[in-house]
């Protein structure tokens, strides 16, 4: 994550896909901040930057060359073990082929719009010797039993492609003897802790004995590898802020961040009951890191929210913030910062934690408490955003996602959303790289962009596809279509042009461009509207399909050929006005000699030897060709001939097909 300074007084924290947060005057987040909005190593399995960031740290399961076997055998294995021991990524380093640039491994996408939809398989048509992962960890048995059946009939299709799949199962659902793919099943036997641990400090620059790691992993030795590589991360914070502490001293303070319960939280949050102390101890943690002003002005909305009224005494008499905050525990420092004492022996995350996790009761006041704050002008965006992303964590945490969602919905119901654009980004992006509650903030999304809430503003909808360009589309491709889809027919051009714009960059990939071919011929099997008529004749442009290979040829795919015709067949039959403009977009892509022929076929062959269709088709390349003027007029011509050539011989006008300027 970088920052940079622009002339507009604001800065921009920009993470490592491009998304851009303005982030005010105050400057860069607190770490844990970033940790929340940063690119996750899940996010994009089929990058070469991931499998790359996989090889810095990755260390071989006791059993790895027979996993590795075992898949090389049957092409297909089914992986288990328990949670945080390092399934995931060891599937990555078993899909991936070194010094094989060409070779990716792709995730296949699991989620559905509704619980009893067909599942199958989304193998890409152009997979040859790729790796293809399935994660069904999150699934019920019920769910896993589909999802194998389809395995099971997609098993040739990938042995004839040489692709090679590994699925994550848990073993509840691992242990059933006598199925199909009973002897498929591999447990995962992990490596050592001590291993892992020390790859993830080399990793930031650390070297350490055994004696050295045996220390640092002390409490945490069997709490999974994630937690490991947490803990080294954690470790480079603390070496950040005490350069010359050590690494005893590193750990130490790591260990504190990741116990659950300090035995110090409890005495320290009973010796300060009263409302006003608590109002402010819960607002300093969630605003750690920003000023004492804004941490008073948060303090004093929650006392409203929980409708609390103290006896005033007069305003000279009242202690200031400072030493309030100060008797808490928490120090105002020399630039402003309230950041809790280093030795109370505990983190500023544990405090959040009590009353998100042992106050149910107050959940939805102080859901209500973020709309307000996240309102209030006087706060920085900064400011805003960091309670928003912290916020966001403790939901995730308990298992409340939908209390984000309501938080940004309150926001649009509010007139003054465009300045909190960011911080719901920022909340979404975290939300949907969660391993446990992604698909909540996947289907939020999706159900935004096919019903907004009324008066939504243009910059939230814009927000949206952003969010489905830099966070789904790596990892859920289809999926991201379907929220685009959905966006580029909003009735407001400044959301439909932008929704247009991203999908115009992403089918720069050609397996995402696959992919939208087969949803606008998913579309139009059901309903043909106005404007996926007009959407499909601007995206889906014969240059389209160059992607730098030579012109043409990725349109004479079977495959896609095969959608395009289908899809142009149904375009068509509908209202000349819809489609004349495609159909220009596509005889200009067939001036190029490359395309030329694959381009007249496809649209000669939507015809099908309908004579209706044929001189709808041939009478608008007619009014095309009148058009064309200056160096071009030679080689429309040469098109023009042979749309009508194999439109004659589709209607069995073989002695009519070499004549020119038949009539229309």
């Amino acid at each position: 994550m970088t920052t940079s300074y622009t002339g507009d007084g604001q800065v921009h924290v920009r993470d490592n896909s491009g998304v851009i947060f303005q982030m005010g005057l105050m400057g860069e987040l607190p770490r844990d901040v970033h940790r929340l909005l940063r690119t996750s190593l899940d996010e994009r399995p089929s990058a070469t930057t991931l499998l790359s960031d996989v090889d810095r740290v990755f260390v071989q399961p006791r059993n790895f060359d027979l996993l590795l076997d075992r898949l090389a055998t049957a092409g297909v294995l089914l992986l288990t073990g328990v949670p945080g021991s390092g399934r995931r990524t060891t599937a990555l380093k078993l899909l991936s082929k070194s010094g094989d640039p060409e070779h990716t491994c792709w995730e296949l996408d699991t989620d559905r719009e509704h619980d009893d939809e067909k599942v199958s398989l989304d193998v890409p048509e152009d997979l040859e010797g790729d790796g293809l992962l399935l994660d069904l960890t999150s699934h019920g048995l019920g769910d896993c039993e589909r999802w194998l059946d389809a395995v099971h009939q997609a098993r040739a299709q990938l042995r004839d492609r040489r692709c090679t799949l590994v699925v994550l199962v848990t073993s509840t659902f691992a242990n059933q003897p006598g199925r199909w793919w009973s002897t498929l099943v591999k447990q995962l036997h992990p490596p050592t802790p001590r291993a892992v641990l020390a790859a993830h400090l080399r990793a930031i620059g650390i070297a350490a004995g055994d004696a050295e790691l045996d220390d640092v992993l002390g409490p945490v030795a069997d709490r999974g590898l994630g937690t490991l590589a947490h803990l080294a991360t954690l470790i480079a914070d603390e070496r950040e802020a005490q350069p010359e502490a050590g690494l005893r001293s590193w750990a130490a303070r790591a260990h504190t961040v990741l116990d659950d319960r300090p035995a110090t939280l409890t005495p320290w949050l009973n010796e300060h009951r009263d409302a006003p102390a608590r109002a402010l101890m819960l607002s300093a943690a969630m605003l750690e890191g920003c000023s004492a002003e804004t941490v008073w002005t948060a303090s004093e909305t929650l006392l409203r929210q929980v409708r609390f009224t103290a006896p005033q005494s007069p305003v000279l008499e009242r202690r200031g913030v400072s030493e309030r905050l100060g008797e808490l525990g928490f120090d105002v420092e020399r630039d402003g910062a309230v950041r809790l004492r280093r030795d109370k022996g505990f983190h500023h995350r544990h405090v959040r934690a009590h009353f998100f996790a042992d106050h149910p009761d107050l959940r939805e006041p102080l859901t209500q408490w973020v709309v307000q704050v996240g309102q209030n002008r006087a706060l920085t965006v900064a400011d805003r955003t960091v309670l928003a992303l912290r916020f966001t964590e403790q939901c995730l945490g308990i298992g409340r996602p939908e209390l984000v969602s309501e938080v940004i919905g309150e926001w649009l119901r509010g007139s003054d959303f465009p300045p909190l654009a960011g911080c719901a980004h920022g909340m979404l992006r975290s939300g949907l790289l969660h391993d446990r509650h992604g698909a909540h903030f996947r289907w939020q999304i999706w159900n935004w962009a096919r019903q907004p809430p009324p008066d939504a503003p243009s910059a939230f909808l814009t927000m949206l596809g952003d969010v489905c360009q830099d966070v789904i589309a790596p990892r859920y491709p289809s999926q991201a279509i379907v929220r685009l889809h959905h966006l580029a027919r909003h009735r407001r051009p400044e959301v439909s042009e932008h929704a247009v714009t991203l999908l115009r960059r992403s089918v720069q990939d050609r397996r995402f461009l696959r992919r939208l071919v087969q949803r606008f011929w998913d579309v139009f099997e059901k309903r043909v509207r106005e404007n996926d008529v007009v959407l499909f004749g601007r995206l889906l442009t014969p240059e389209t399909f160059d992607g730098g290979e030579q012109p043409g040829r990725l349109l004479a795919e079977r495959g896609v050929r095969g959608h395009l015709t289908r899809s142009w067949k149904v375009v068509l039959e509908q209202p000349r006005q819809w489609w004349q403009g495609g159909v220009f977009a596509w005889l200009h892509g067939a001036l190029d000699p490359h395309r030329r022929e694959v381009v007249v076929d496809i649209l000669a062959a939507a015809c099908a030897g309908d004579l209706t269709l044929s001189s709808q088709l041939e009478q608008t390349a007619t009014h095309w060709f009148d058009a064309v003027t200056g160096d071009d007029t030679r080689d429309a011509a040469h098109v023009l001939d042979l749309l009508r050539a194999r439109l004659d011989s589709a209607l069995g006008l073989h002695f009519l097909s070499a004549q020119k300027g038949f009539p229309s």
